[in-house]
């Protein structure tokens, strides 16, 4: 599953923009999560590395612009998104009117994710947070700094 912290590097990742300028307020997973190998091939002298990654994936991002950008703001989306690796390359647009999360993504009702990265926070970013993450009803809800319980 996608942690909110993956999902707003991916944001910024495809945002002309400066950094800092979205807020993910939740993730809906629509297709089954599942897991596989896959090898990375690294650059350089540094060998290939096998990674159980997650496969074949499909989510919606809800997220919102911060500090008073609107719409007009000019997005621009960077060709190059990917997932992590290069290996794992993105397909990233926007939705106006966002499907309904399929129930084949979700058997569950309440799937409990654990613990979570919600954050990097402190000097150099080098305090990682964590929030208790709960999937319902194929969504993630992202809690407000302010609102959430969390654990460094």
């Amino acid at each position: 599953m996608m942690t909110p912290l993956a999902a707003l590097r991916l944001l910024e990742g495809v945002d002309s923009r400066t950094p800092d300028g979205w807020t993910v307020d939740s993730i809906d997973v629509l297709r089954p999560i599942q897991f596989g190998w896959i090898t990375s091939a690294e650059a350089g002298n540094y060998p290939a590395r096998r990674i159980n990654a997650l496969l074949d994936v499909e989510y919606i991002i809800h997220a919102r612009r911060s500090r008073g950008m609107t719409e007009d703001d000019g997005w621009t989306v960077k060709p190059a998104a990917f997932l992590g690796l290069r290996e794992c390359p993105a397909t990233v647009s926007t939705v106006k009117d966002p499907p309904s999360v399929p129930s084949l993504a979700h058997s569950d009702r309440i799937i409990d994710l654990g613990w979570m990265v919600y954050d990097l926070k402190g000097r150099g970013q080098s305090k990682t947070r964590f929030f208790r993450a709960r999937l319902i009803d194929g969504r993630l809800t992202v809690p407000l700094p302010e609102d959430a319980d969390l654990a460094i």
